[in-house]
């Protein structure tokens, strides 16, 4: 019984889920002029670290409605967050509403306009109606009422929400190649699901350099304990102007709990979590030029505050002996575009090109560190040399004055060249009157005498390898052909024995004894003993 009502029941559940498909199916026939498509949002003004929700519904007899596009939306970015459908089925009529949802981050404080939406269904042209949409700059905005008439807490300020991003420079006017320190802060208090993404803001017309590692503390904003996290950048601009540090954003899922056993709490367990985007403000920069009064004529760009030194490698050389300059520039500023210091122009060395390495020291938010140029020399005369100073000129934005530094002059005994060195030879000789005489080699040979025959092929291609490889295979086989033959000349069966053994039965059946057990004398007492292994009975 138990086995024919679950049948019964499997059938039952086939026939009601067939009649729904069959009902669904029929109502998807309903006519395209019973749709109507319109476009909501949750909120009409928001701040940078706001995520706008846009519902697009179709409603209407019709419910296979494809996915719209929203890839171009003036002034936002546009995510898809979601489809919802509800299908009623109300005197013989299908009605159906679907659901479509983005979510809009927003790209730049202003005005903006979302555009009407336009789709094609079924022949017809369905349009929804523009949306004016106003992004302000700043912590507060203001919060959507729910149905209970509270606002949520998340969008009331900064004190009072529960994640938001924050972007703050040191100075908001600098000078040319002068650093300026972004700061990034993170600023939360709920429990977040996954990592978040962070995507660092738009920083054209600067050079930017990281500054490790990120910080993190425990702060207090407007009376509420958040966790901060902070990362460092280092800007220098490159050319005078104004400029826009644009948004940076993070993206993060974090746990709602708005309402812990409704659409939150499922979509905490299958969706992980709420999905939210947070923008910090775009910062406007004013670059002033560098100052062209009291400028050296050494001034190659360089600004910060740097030192400079020079020193051979060696303290004594020959004539055309090479030895090594080197010259190092560290301190305070963008050393990753410092130039190299020019060198003076002498007739007592020849120089050749110049290396150059780099040495980034990242502390206290400030970028410091050191360049060095590595160029080989050649002295061209002898005598105890002088090599001038080398100078470096740079603009100080401290002291907003130009400075210039330079290095020792450089002291070097240079004796003659020796007359008997070879001249980039293996082999020297000497001309004398026999003709070349050999005074010496450089280079050892591997072997000097006899004749090196040409090797011979791999082993595995010589003709009598394969040969070799069928030995071991003949010698086993030997083996054991040998130990068959042996086994079974040693343990045949013995037919004179079996006479024998039968001529024993006969006589004691003739002298009235009673009959043995067959399986105590002829074949399997034979057998086994003589010819294999002993059975057990």
């Amino acid at each position: 019984m138990g086995g024919m009502g679950g049948k019964l029941l499997f059938f039952k559940n086939i026939f009601f889920g067939l009649l729904l498909f069959c009902v669904a199916t029929l109502g998807s026939n309903g006519h395209a002029a019973d749709l109507t498509f319109t476009a909501e949002v949750d909120r009409t003004t928001l701040t940078m670290n706001d995520t706008l929700t846009l519902q697009l519904t179709f409603s209407g007899g019709r419910i296979s409605i494809p996915q719209p596009s929203l890839s171009d939306i003036p002034g936002f970015r546009a995510t898809f967050a979601g489809q919802s459908q509800n299908i009623s089925y109300v005197n013989g009529q299908v009605t159906s509403q679907v659901i479509f949802s983005f979510a809009l981050a927003p790209l730049s404080p202003g005005e903006h306009v979302i555009p009407s939406v336009s789709m094609t269904v079924g022949g017809q042209t369905l349009s929804t109606n523009p949306i004016p949409i106003k992004v302000i700059t700043g912590s507060a905005s203001p919060a959507p009422a729910n149905s209970a008439g509270q606002q949520n807490q998340n969008n009331v300020a900064h004190g009072g929400r529960t994640l938001f991003v924050t972007t703050t420079v040191d100075k908001k006017t600098a000078t040319v190649g002068e650093q300026i320190t972004l700061l990034f802060r993170f600023y939360s208090r709920a429990p977040l699901l996954s990592q978040p993404n962070y995507r660092p803001p738009d920083t054209t017309g600067f050079m930017s350099e990281d500054l490790p590692p990120q910080r993190q503390y425990v702060t207090n904003v407007e009376g509420i304990r958040y966790q901060v996290v902070e990362l460092a950048t280092a800007l220098f601009p490159t050319s005078s102007g104004k400029f826009t540090i644009g948004p940076a954003s993070l993206e993060c899922n974090v746990q709602d709990f708005r309402d812990p056993f409704g659409d939150g709490f499922f979509q905490n367990l299958f969706t992980r979590g709420q999905a939210v985007t947070l923008r910090s403000d775009p910062l406007a920069i004013t670059v002033r030029s560098v100052p062209e009064t009291g400028r050296p004529a050494t001034f190659r760009g360089d600004v910060g505050r740097f030192q400079i030194s020079a020193s051979f490698d060696k303290k004594s050389a020959k004539v055309h002996d090479p030895l090594t300059l080197t010259v190092t520039v560290s301190g305070e500023g963008n050393v990753k575009a410092l130039s190299q210091p020019p060198l003076p122009e002498t007739k007592e060395f020849k120089t050749y090109e110049t290396l150059s390495s780099l040495n980034v020291d990242k502390k206290d938010g400030r970028l410091r560190g050191s360049k060095v140029f590595t160029t080989v020399m050649k002295p061209e005369v002898s005598g105890d040399l002088t090599f001038p100073p080398l100078s470096l000129s740079f603009f100080d934005p401290q002291t907003k004055e130009f400075r210039t530094v330079s290095t020792k002059p450089l002291t070097l005994s240079v004796a003659p060249a020796d007359p008997t060195a070879a001249s980039g030879s293996g082999v020297s000789f000497t001309a004398v009157s026999e003709g070349l005489k050999e005074m010496g080699r450089d280079i050892r040979f591997i072997k000097t005498q006899g004749v090196v025959g040409p090797q011979k092929g791999p082993i595995q291609n010589r003709p009598w390898f394969p040969y070799v490889q069928l030995a071991p295979g003949l010698l086993f086989g030997a083996i054991w052909a040998g130990r068959l033959f042996a086994s079974v000349g040693k343990n045949r069966f013995s037919p004179s024995a079996a006479r024998k053994a039968l001529r024993g039965i006969r006589r004691a059946n003739a002298k009235g004894s009673p009959p043995q057990k067959p399986s105590t004398v002829s074949f399997w007492n034979i057998w086994p003993r003589r010819c294999g292994p002993t059975f057990k009975r």
